[in-house]
């Protein structure tokens, strides 16, 4: 499935339900742990402009993190999903819809241990970019589910 690509679905109703999941799964297993193993078998590049030619030319996320963000949701879990990833943009106003990837690098500490997996070639590269500041994770450029 090299012609798969993340971006075309980034933001979309299943991503973000996915994302609101990872992030309020990972604050309570910091509760209970020291430090995780996170893996991400399909991580994409981790960071997805609302320019990108794959976002325009779906524009899935219109019926996902843009409803969202127009929403006046009284759920914490939906709102500690908003907080992260308006953090992660630092303004309210996106203008990059962030990923798993980017997600758990912002959310974790050094005693984290991340493991991105990326089959695409050029989706690995930008990946690679895109978390080059981090220190507790390690990428690499295969099918994760052949780790």
């Amino acid at each position: 499935m090299l012609s798969y690509r993340h971006g075309f679905h980034a933001g979309n109703h299943a991503d973000v339900l996915k994302h609101v999941c990872l992030i309020n799964c990972y604050k309570i297993l910091k509760r209970m742990h020291k430090s995780i193993n996170y893996i991400d078998t399909h991580s994409g590049n981790g960071l997805y402009s609302y320019n990108d030619e794959f976002m325009i030319k779906k524009r899935e996320y219109l019926n996902g993190i843009e409803k969202l963000l127009k929403s006046n949701s009284k759920s914490s879990l939906i709102n500690n999903y908003l907080k992260t990833i308006i953090n992660i943009n630092k303004s309210k106003k996106l203008s990059f819809y962030p990923g798993s990837p980017i997600i758990m690098s912002y959310l974790s500490d050094n005693n984290d241990k991340l493991f991105f997996y990326e089959l695409h070639s050029n989706e690995i590269k930008i990946l690679k970019k895109n978390l080059s500041n981090n220190t507790n994770l390690k990428i690499f450029n295969t099918n994760g589910f052949n780790f």
